[in-house]
């Protein structure tokens, strides 16, 4: 997988699509849930070992999701003119990663979270030549995996978790010490299938 072919399989979707991916089952969420808008960057770069998918690990005094891996996202502002402006803002004020060097190729599918959340995943390509600044008030660290490592289906764990008494199916990976699981690696998951790596 190289970055023009990253390129063509974006293209190659409907910027359009109305789809919307669960995360798991909706069962588990209230029917009267109001789902708010938000968007993450995947970001993507070229590395010594290919393409690479740049995460974040979460603070661990957070409120919410306390040391879990995620991508640099949040939610959408008043002022955001679009999601892509929204995730491009989170991404610039937990990482320190300038907009001027992402490259928006395209959109996953939308997905719904159980936390009630509509989350838009930009897909970007990172040019070389950036730096990286963690918020340490929200970030503990950033790594990168290699796009083909978690394309490997004997690297995927296919698990389940317990939600408001309802099994839900899930896939993690384990990266060094890192533990990829919950929306994140659902939309990883969406990723390689998209992209057609697995």
């Amino acid at each position: 997988m190289n970055i023009e072919t990253l390129r063509q399989r974006f293209s190659e979707l409907t910027a359009t699509s109305t789809e919307r991916i669960n995360q798991g089952s909706m069962d588990v969420v209230a029917p009267n849930a109001t789902f708010v808008d938000a968007a993450v960057l995947i970001p993507l770069l070229l590395g010594d070992d290919g393409i690479q998918v740049l995460l974040t690990k979460r603070a661990a005094h957070l409120k919410h999701h306390p040391g879990q891996v995620s991508f640099p996202g949040g939610r959408r502002e008043p002022e955001d003119g679009s999601l892509e402006v929204t995730a491009l803002r989170e991404t610039h004020e937990e990482i320190g990663l300038l907009p001027d060097f992402v490259e928006i190729i395209g959109h996953l599918p939308r997905m719904y979270t159980i936390s009630a959340y509509d989350v838009d995943p930009v897909v970007g390509l990172v040019s070389p030549g950036f730096t990286l600044t963690p918020d340490t008030s929200e970030v503990e660290s950033i790594f990168s995996v290699p796009l083909d490592y978690l394309a490997d289906a004997r690297h995927r764990i296919d698990t389940k978790m317990t939600f408001k008494g309802t099994d839900i199916p899930m896939v993690e990976w384990h990266y060094a010490d890192q533990r990829i699981w919950g929306a994140t690696a659902a939309m990883i998951l969406v990723l390689i299938n998209t992209l057609g790596a697995s």
